[in-house]
């Protein structure tokens, strides 16, 4: 393999990672580790060298095969690259656009998410325990919520006859039974939404 295979190769190759380091930056944005930012440059960097010593070798080359080359025949013209685009832009810029519409959607969609989470919060279900025909609180009874779908929640009540019971918002609006029970009392029941 000649100096200039082996350049054109080492060229592809720090491309090739030049690519992923591009995407990485796209993706992160204005988050991306200064880290990937000077490899990017450092790559960039090799790549233009490379780019340099292969214009000489090439260069070399041409001027070795002119001197052997007679008068009559013509030399060989130079063209330039066709460089594609797409909307007016170099087919390399796609990369990063293509990358950074990637990493919004990546930080849209959970917003989307935690913005429907936040909206759906748990709800407290709050009981107060009374004897009956009375005013006075009973302390440490037994309140269950059962709702369909979920395990029974229950809580035992405070001095002042208060239980609170944190239910899913998901379950709001579905049906459920309330349950009391306590020492010295008979059990309570009650259908709920």
């Amino acid at each position: 393999m000649s100096r200039q295979d082996d350049i054109k190769q080492l060229i592809v190759t720090h491309n090739r990672h030049l690519q992923k380091l591009k995407e990485q930056k796209a993706l992160f944005g204005a988050e991306t580790s200064p880290k990937t930012l000077l490899e990017i440059e450092n790559v960039e960097a090799e790549i233009e060298q490379l780019q340099a010593e292969l214009k000489e070798q090439e260069g070399i080359v041409e001027m070795a095969s002119e001197t052997n080359l007679s008068d009559t025949k013509p030399r060989p013209q130079k063209t330039e690259p066709v460089k594609s685009t797409i909307w007016g832009l170099p087919q390399i810029w796609w990369v990063p656009i293509v990358g950074a519409l990637i990493g919004l959607i990546g930080v849209i969609i959970p917003l989307v998410i935690n913005n429907e989470a936040s909206t759906s919060q748990p709800f407290t279900y709050a009981v107060r325990v009374q004897k009956e025909g009375t005013n006075q609180n009973v302390s440490n009874a037994k309140v269950t919520i059962e709702v369909a779908g979920q395990a029974p929640l229950d809580e035992i009540t405070d001095s002042n006859g208060f239980a609170r019971i944190v239910i899913n918002a998901s379950y709001a609006g579905k049906p459920g039974r309330l349950l009391v029970e306590a020492n010295g009392y008979e059990s309570y029941r009650q259908e709920i939404d």
